[in-house]
């Protein structure tokens, strides 16, 4: 195990395993200015993730329903035919 971590993205010192809580240590990765810009990035990247699986789904019902109007719209002709027969 390594005594001294580095931040992974801009190397700053962020720790050593003496000074700091283990289970914090273990944990570290980004100093404090990064870990905000990286939390900022994930967010985002997320928040594209999620817009993007919305818009299929909006797609997807959208198209459906449209068959439904479409499938209604032949039944209610239908329908009136029917009647006409009678």
């Amino acid at each position: 195990m390594t005594e001294i971590k580095k931040c992974e993205r801009c190397g700053k010192l962020i720790g050593d395993a003496y000074e700091t809580n283990y289970f914090a240590y273990i944990r570290m990765k980004y100093c404090s200015d990064c870990k905000i810009q990286v939390k900022r990035e994930q967010d985002a990247q997320r928040m594209r993730d999620l817009r993007r699986k919305t818009r299929e789904i909006n797609k997807a019902k959208s198209e459906q329903l449209a068959l439904l109007r479409e499938e209604n719209e032949m039944l209610r002709l239908r329908i009136i035919r029917m009647r006409e027969n009678m």
